[in-house]
């Protein structure tokens, strides 16, 4: 298996451009809780009035699992259609890592021995 890191911009892009004049915090340091669904990464974070909400980010908007065996930006990519079993780790020391494995070349159908793992760090 191969392990790659890919560090997550799409949050921080995505929110620029639904309000562009808002700045950006560093959701690893201010979201109390995260946590991967599917292929949506769920926060619970503060507003600009310090109340926590909850908030989500659809990866697939984000991402494409190309043919090199490796993440990649992309607008609606749909990387987590080829990429089953994620999990995310929430060592609140460090950012997040999100654990998936892949089909290899994009195949959606789980080929004993043709299933890649990788390792996507949350750093955002």
């Amino acid at each position: 298996m191969h392990f790659m890191s890919v560090v997550i911009l799409c949050f921080l892009s995505a929110l620029a451009a639904a309000e562009p004049d808002v700045k950006m915090v560093d959701f690893t340091v201010n979201c109390k809780t995260w946590k991967i669904a599917s292929h949506t990464l769920e926060a619970t974070c503060p507003d600009w009035d310090r109340n926590y909400k909850d908030s989500s980010l659809d990866l697939n908007q984000c991402y494409t699992y190309n043919r090199d065996f490796q993440l990649e930006f992309k607008v609606d990519g749909a990387a987590f259609d080829t990429c089953i079993s994620c999990e995310l780790e929430t060592d609140l020391k460090k950012p997040p890592l999100l654990t998936c494995d892949c089909m290899e070349g994009g195949d959606i159908r789980p080929v004993p021995g043709h299933t890649r793992s990788t390792n996507t760090t949350l750093g955002l």
